[in-house]
């Protein structure tokens, strides 16, 4: 993967308007998937943390978690995906499972399995039971 493609589509997910940004983050993680997470220098993702908290639609959400899952393997970014577990947002709560468990990212079974056992939304929790059943749990 040639660096420019990720410095070029994260300068215009800052700048683009609102309703590309889940197009864009889409893009980025069709990239990260077909090329991986290795060698991505940590002010990339450092801006991805830093925009979350900020953004409000679902979609976008959703998606910039999944993004953040290529790197969960940085404990950073594993931190703030088990946190968004605990969200009281469930869209936060799907995307940081998904994250957690497509990327086989650190701890991820047993921090997983413990959100099951507090888990309430049926939604959330069927989420959490198909992860830890893909992953021969």
């Amino acid at each position: 993967m040639r660096g420019w493609d990720l410095l070029e589509l994260q300068g215009f997910l800052t700048t683009c308007e609102p309703a590309l940004r889940a197009a864009v983050l889409d893009a980025l993680h069709s990239l990260l998937r077909r090329n991986g997470a290795v060698g991505i220098p940590k002010t990339w993702w450092r801006g991805l943390l830093t925009r979350l908290p900020e953004t409000r639609a679902a979609g976008e959400r959703y998606q910039t978690l999944l993004l953040l899952g290529h790197l969960g393997h940085c404990a950073q970014v594993f931190e703030v995906l088990t946190t968004y577990l605990q969200s009281s947002e469930s869209v936060d709560r799907l995307g940081a499972i998904e994250a957690l468990s497509k990327n086989g990212v650190g701890d991820a079974k047993n921090v997983l399995q413990s959100r099951l056992r507090l888990e309430r939304d049926p939604e959330v929790k069927q989420a959490l039971e198909d992860a830890l059943d893909v992953n021969g749990q």
